[in-house]
């Protein structure tokens, strides 16, 4: 972009186009038209609005990414990142047990149980089981629960969560393992 976007809108139009925001300060920007939009390095606000799906990348900062009405992908990156999907089959994208962690996780506000999808690329050891409201067993393989609201992930098998993402809902979740892809 060459410049800080604050409170700014951007229509790129038909085609396909990435948007890259400038990395020395806050963005804060409502975009239409853009198939990706990459955030900086400090706290963004990203807003995506139309029917065209999006990658949506906020990098670094406690970022605020809200999708748009396509199934639009999330990934929050480094901080405590507060996402919200919008309608569609969205996807929420978790590449480091760093992203989203125990002690910062993410918060995800509208997680559609059975549309929506948290995915968790390159931190699959050996294999997956989801412990619904069970404890982790240890056994060497990643493992997965919910507890109250939030899905605690053990990534390494080794019994302890390393991960945690906050599904907010005025609701009780009902998650099962097929809302948790692993790739």
């Amino acid at each position: 972009l060459g410049t800080t976007a604050s409170n700014t809108t951007i229509d790129l139009g038909g085609g396909a186009d990435r948007l890259v925001l400038l990395d020395s300060n806050t963005n804060m920007l409502t975009v239409a038209g853009a198939e990706t939009v990459m955030g900086g390095s400090f706290t963004d606000r990203i807003t995506v609005i139309g029917l065209t799906p999006a990658l949506i990348r906020g990098e670094g900062g406690n970022d605020t990414l809200v999708g748009g009405d396509g199934a639009d992908t999330l990934v929050g990156g480094v901080g405590r990142d507060l996402m919200t999907g919008g309608a569609g089959a969205d996807r929420f994208v978790f590449t480091n047990a760093v992203e989203s962690s125990v002690t910062t996780p993410d918060t995800i506000t509208d997680f559609q149980v059975g549309t929506d999808k948290l995915v968790f690329a390159g931190l699959l050891t050996n294999s997956f089981t989801w412990r619904g409201a069970g404890t982790f067993t240890g056994a060497g393989n990643t493992e997965a629960r919910l507890s109250g609201q939030t899905v605690q992930l053990d990534f390494d098998g080794n019994g302890v969560a390393e991960g945690a993402v906050f599904l907010s809902s005025s609701s009780p979740i009902s998650l099962s393992g097929i809302d948790l892809v692993w790739i």
